[in-house]
């Protein structure tokens, strides 16, 4: 989702009806919704599933835009394995262009 949209990622539950949460919330609002297992109550005390686990519930229309995005996006990124150096090299270059590029608005 953040690949197309920019948009940031958002939890929505409260500690009782958490799975309620996890899958009405996206069907109502058209937005991703995502839990951490072991803090909404039934899971837990029903100890459904190991805690610790990411739940994401995924509205409908964003499938197609998601497997689209899954098939593009680069699973493993230069930033975490090109070691320290090369980070800061392209930190800085990046740095350094955005700079250029925002004093010529």
């Amino acid at each position: 989702m953040s690949y197309s949209t920019g948009e940031l990622w958002e939890t929505r539950t409260t500690p009782v009806f958490g799975c309620s949460w996890l899958f009405v919330y996206p069907y109502l609002s058209g937005k991703v919704n995502y839990t951490i297992t072991g803090i909404a109550f039934g899971m837990k005390a029903k100890q459904v599933f190991p805690e610790g686990q990411v739940l994401m519930s995924i509205p409908y229309n964003w499938i197609p835009i998601m497997t689209k995005n899954l098939n593009e996006m680069k699973w493993v990124l230069p930033s975490y394995t090109d070691g320290r150096e090369k980070f800061i090299e392209r930190e800085q270059r990046y740095t350094e262009e955005l700079t250029r590029k925002s004093q010529n608005l």
